[in-house]
């Protein structure tokens, strides 16, 4: 459930938002998916980390796959403009330790940002930065160890704070185009069952796709 924080979030970025566009003489919107690569290996992480000490190390690399469906609406007075957008992100993955001990991870996120934009000729860049709600849906099967029995979770839950920024570029080709953006993403979840630990599910990313402008 996204927090009333969230909602206070994007009032005040859409009246700054109202604010700063008065003199603008048009308005954009974009519709766009994109996918690539997210790592989520970042300093403070301590889950895995523990269960590396029992359970043997990662069987592979904190890289996920992201889908990420977005929608951007921008206000523009000559190239430079200003709006608001909302992503929608989730990725599947499955973390595989030594001893076949595994996390099972489903995760969606929703994500507010106020954007910075440039139109140019041939690109549009554009910067941003917000908050939002990530959530998890966690399936924990741990092997016994010689000083454990074995154990198995399901659970679901949040990140207590979830804050991100982006930049990236648009290259329109008519009302089409193609866009690559670069995300980091803070959402720490505190895992009760590894005594509080922390596992962080965004990262940093880079993602690829398409867009529809109108």
């Amino acid at each position: 459930m996204v927090n009333f924080r969230y909602i206070r979030f994007i009032f005040v970025g859409l009246i700054f938002w109202n604010t700063a566009v008065k003199a603008a003489d048009q308005t954009f919107y974009f519709l766009s998916l994109q996918t690539g690569a997210q790592d989520t290996s970042t300093t403070g992480d301590t889950y895995l980390e523990k269960l590396s000490e029992t359970h043997g190390s990662l069987k592979q690399a904190r890289n996920v796959v992201p889908v990420v469906l977005s929608f951007d609406f921008y206000r523009t007075s000559g190239n430079w403009g200003s709006g608001f957008g909302i992503d929608l992100h989730r990725y599947n993955h499955t973390y595989q330790l030594q001893d076949k001990s595994s996390v099972e991870l489903g995760t969606v996120a929703t994500l507010f940002a106020f954007s910075i934009y440039y139109r140019g000729g041939f690109w549009f860049p554009y910067v941003g930065f917000g908050a939002g709600n990530y959530t998890a849906k966690i399936q924990e099967s741990l092997n016994a160890t010689s000083d454990s029995e074995a154990t198995t979770a399901n659970f679901t839950d949040a990140a207590a704070h979830t804050f991100h920024y982006k930049a990236g570029i648009r290259i329109p080709l008519g009302a089409w185009g193609i866009m690559a953006s670069w995300d980091y993403i803070a959402a720490k979840l505190t895992m009760k069952t590894e005594n509080n630990t922390t596992l962080e599910l965004g990262g940093n990313a880079a993602l690829f796709g398409v867009y529809y402008g109108f």
